[in-house]
């Protein structure tokens, strides 16, 4: 495995460790709460999609 391949797996695991986070948070809190996950998921969505070059992912989910 390359370097630059590890640097991007580390960043996929922190992100998925932020998203997982956020999600538990969520669970136990409803109303707004829950509509500032969904805004932070599309975020993190799109820290993904920029990471692996693939923005068209995260604006088909961030429009539903």
């Amino acid at each position: 495995m390359s370097s630059s391949e590890s640097e991007f797996l580390q960043g996929r695991l922190f992100l998925f460790r932020i998203a997982q986070g956020i999600q538990e948070r969520s669970a136990s809190v409803k109303g707004n709460y829950e509509l500032r996950w969904k805004v932070e998921r599309a975020d993190i969505f799109r820290l993904c999609g920029k990471y692996r070059g693939e923005e068209k992912e995260w604006k088909q989910y961030t429009r539903k």
